[in-house]
């Protein structure tokens, strides 16, 4: 009887670069009513991220580091004939159970945690070049052959890239997250990487988020600089004034 094998990405199938990624893989020997109760024996099986960059050579002509070997000419991807598919980001193969049995019905759960490096590239679905990220799992059943199969499951996931969040702290003075407790104690809790994104990309979005800049010289101050924000949208109009002593100027 076939071993099923589930694969699960915890936190759904987003997430950002320099992220780590919580993933469980359960194997299962399922015995339907009329079949014989027998064991099932795993020689291997393993877990891998990895991404891979699919280039349309019918289009574009693709640099001579992505060409690939004659045994991975055949790979599949979401272009035509004439795709080649290198992958350009991968993890170290984490071979997770050696010679496994499984006993009628019964199901074994493993768990992982793998880091997304911060400089890897976006996920990406263009018209000439696509890059995709997997989770891919494989396995080897213990056959009276010579050389059993090699069996995977491949779960697509994206990767998303926020420029500047490795460089970004959040506020100097941040707001404790709970109340109760001591400021002290607040502001020793780790930044979470979801909650630092967020917070910058408000920022960066905010309707109104106004940044005073004084202006003065060696007799002191000559005015100040207001701005609402300092990034934009493109067709986004500018709205900042100058107060110079009495005297406000709007542009």
């Amino acid at each position: 009887m076939p071993v099923e094998v589930f694969s699960k990405l915890d936190r759904g199938t987003v997430y950002l670069s320099g992220e780590s990624i919580d993933a469980t893989v359960t194997l299962q020997n399922i015995i339907g009513e009329e079949d014989e109760a027998t064991d099932e024996r795993i020689a291997w099986a393993s877990i891998q991220f990895h991404c891979e960059c699919s280039v349309n050579q019918t289009r574009i002509t693709a640099p001579t580091s992505y060409e690939l070997p004659p045994s991975d000419k055949e790979k599949r991807s979401s272009f035509p004939v004439g795709t080649m598919a290198p992958v350009v980001f991968k993890t170290e193969p984490n071979i997770f159970t050696i010679d496994l049995r499984l006993r009628a019905n019964e199901k074994k759960t493993f768990s992982f945690s793998e880091k997304i490096p911060s400089d890897a590239p976006p996920s990406y679905s263009g018209g000439f070049v696509k890059y995709c990220y997997k989770m891919t799992v494989a396995l080897q059943r213990v056959s009276s052959k010579e050389k059993a199969p090699i069996h995977r499951v491949r779960v697509p996931f994206r990767v998303l890239v926020l420029y500047g969040l490795s460089e970004y702290h959040g506020e100097s003075n941040p707001v404790p997250a709970n109340p109760f407790m001591e400021e002290a104690r607040a502001q020793q809790q780790p930044a979470n990487l979801l909650d630092l994104a967020s917070d910058l990309l408000n920022r960066i979005t905010a309707k109104r988020s106004l940044n005073v800049y004084r202006i003065a010289n060696g007799r002191g101050l000559v005015g100040s600089f207001c701005i609402n924000k300092t990034s934009y949208k493109l067709g986004e109009d500018i709205v900042a004034c100058f107060v110079l002593g009495s005297y406000k100027f709007k542009f």
